[in-house]
């Protein structure tokens, strides 16, 4: 579902990492907005890291039995960048990463779990798309 946030920098997919398992870890980096970006699935595959490396890192690990089932995904109307992103699982909602006052959108599929994400990066993270898993 998406994209979500503007459609200027560079495409990425996740989708050959998504192959070896389901996500297990985000890397974000965030002050004001959302400066970069990367999934971790399986074991250890990382996806592109899609963004900048300014701002705060963290990094949020899931559990083997949680999975992302909604993302709560802020940005200004017109803005190039995302900037602000929560991620609810079957256990906690993480977030907010970005700080931005922005207006928030939740995504989400019937409940199914989140598979991988493609979208587009420069400097910043421009924008996201969100793939879900058809049970």
């Amino acid at each position: 579902m998406g994209p979500y946030g503007g459609s200027s920098g560079d495409w990425f997919s996740d989708f050959g990492s998504s192959l070896y398992g389901p996500i297990s870890s985000i890397l974000i980096r965030h002050g004001g907005i959302i400066d970069g970006i990367q999934f971790i699935y399986g074991d250890n595959t990382e996806g592109t890291f899609a963004g900048g490396q300014g701002g705060n890192a963290e990094t949020l690990v899931l559990n083997t039995d949680e999975c992302i089932h909604k993302i709560r995904i802020g940005m200004d109307q017109g803005s190039e960048y995302v900037g602000q992103l929560y991620f609810t699982t079957n256990k906690h909602t993480y977030g907010p990463y970005g700080m931005q006052n922005t207006t928030l959108w939740d995504v989400e599929h019937g409940g199914q779990p989140l598979m991988y994400v493609s979208g587009r990066y420069s400097s910043y993270l421009n924008a996201l798309t969100f793939h879900w898993k058809d049970l």
